[in-house]
């Protein structure tokens, strides 16, 4: 480092520009820094200061000019080596930063942060066993140091070694109790080991240091769900929408989960939002289906054909969802359109095994038994659905009116599939 003394304006500039810089206002401290290398175009440390500035500005080939400057006006200084690996580091260029990592440990070796930097390099290269030697330097020399913790825990738990992931970030969170990061990262390996209550502890931990990290909501979910507490878990589905409203994955697990455990004023709140929202994403036929299979479930025949048609709007040839409208007509003792479904179904794929019960139902319908028969036949020698399988092979009897049959194969349905008693009930009250 030169000795001479520096100008008055020199040091002015130098304070105000440090000022700047510790207030984050980057671009006023780099002009402070060049009127800096204008006045004294020879002193290291103008260059150095401005390279600091524009680093933080992620102008990073600027930066390592000025950086390279400033050592080759005084090449004894180690922090022009650091901020000058720091910046080929954030360029992915990882031999030129650990060349200049070297070139502050022959001067420095007890630098802990160097270590600390040349283990996050390794990690972001998934060399991990050369990342966690590093970390570990870095915390023989500072054994206090909560971040280093953090990163080796880290690291095992990319190794998917969660037990020394754990030990680690306990540590990790023990020197530094206000971190939310860590807590996450904590109840993340928690997680893996399906250690459910020490996770949700930490993941809980997380959200009071940070409330508006929508990483940990995901997992409480994920726990909710393990303990069967379905309520909570939408509300965390929620909660991650109120924070971050433009979360399309978040939306669709909300609406299934709400779908699959029969919450369908949510299912369909939600799904709504999601289409005023994304208009035009891909998984908007599946939602229209979905909402046409939720008004189908609640004996809304109308507005499930409506949603069906809807669906069919944007994938014309979906065999499945002509082939749930055709059942839909069916409930609706409407014959005709279902049979125009079925035989669309026919035209787009002859071998769905459960056109056969809907064909089948229809001849109930229309008291041709022998078809009817024919088709159940078909269906029962087709990969086609069990408990639908019986529950028309119930009906078809029930028609026939062989109390003992359609009670057996009434019941065979319902052992396969509870849910669908109110169908059976509608038919039949079963002893």
């Amino acid at each position: 480092m030169s000795n001479k003394p520096f100008k008055k304006v020199v040091i002015y500039f130098i304070d105000r520009g440090k000022i700047y810089y510790n207030s984050a206002n980057f671009d006023l401290a780099l002009e402070c820094f060049k009127k800096v290398i204008e006045i004294e175009p020879e002193l290291e440390w103008g260059h150095f200061y401005a390279g600091q500035a524009l680093y933080k500005l992620s102008r990073l080939d600027e930066a390592i000019e000025y950086f390279l400057k400033a050592i080759d006006l005084d090449s004894s200084c180690s922090d022009f080596y650091k901020w000058l690996g720091n910046c080929y580091k954030r360029k992915d260029e990882y031999e030129k930063a650990l060349f200049n990592y070297k070139k502050v440990l022959q001067s420095s070796p007890k630098d802990h942060w160097i270590y600390y930097e040349v283990g996050d390099m390794f990690q972001l290269q998934e060399k991990y066993d050369q990342a966690l030697i590093n970390f570990k330097k870095a915390i023989m020399i500072k054994p206090d140091f909560p971040l280093c913790y953090n990163e080796i825990g880290n690291t095992y738990f990319y190794m998917g070694d969660f037990e020394n992931a754990v030990k680690y970030l306990e540590k990790a969170t023990g020197l530094n109790s206000k971190n939310a990061a860590f807590y996450y990262r904590l109840g993340r390996s928690y997680f893996q080991l399906k250690n459910f209550d020490l996770a949700e502890k930490n993941f809980r931990n997380a959200l009071i240091f940070d409330k508006e990290n929508i990483s940990p909501y995901g997992y409480l979910a994920s726990i909710a769900i393990q303990k069967r507490d379905i309520p909570r878990a939408i509300k965390y589905y929620q909660d991650v929408l109120k924070i971050n409203p433009n979360m399309p994955s978040t939306y669709l697990q909300l609406i299934n989960l709400a779908s699959r455990t029969q919450k369908y004023e949510t299912a369909i709140y939600y799904t709504f939002k999601f289409l005023e929202r994304y208009p035009d994403d891909p998984n908007n036929a599946a939602l229209y289906k979905n909402v046409g299979l939720i008004c189908f479930e609640t004996e809304k025949y109308d507005s499930s054909i409506e949603y069906f048609n809807k669906a069919l709007e944007l994938e014309p040839n979906d065999a499945g969802v002509i082939l749930t409208q055709g059942f839909v007509y069916l409930a609706k003792q409407d014959n005709e359109n279902a049979f125009e479904c079925f035989n669309k179904v026919l035209k787009i794929n002859p071998a769905e095994p459960n056109l056969n019960l809907g064909l089948s139902c229809y001849y109930v319908n229309t008291g041709d038994f022998a078809r009817a028969t024919d088709y159940l036949r078909k269906a029962f020698k087709s990969n086609c659905e069990k408990s639908g399988f019986y529950y028309y092979l119930g009906y078809y009897f029930l028609k026939r009116e062989k109390t003992a049959a359609y009670t057996r194969y009434f019941e065979k349905a319902l052992f396969i599939n509870p849910l669908i008693r109110r169908a059976i009930e509608k038919l039949v009250q079963l002893p």
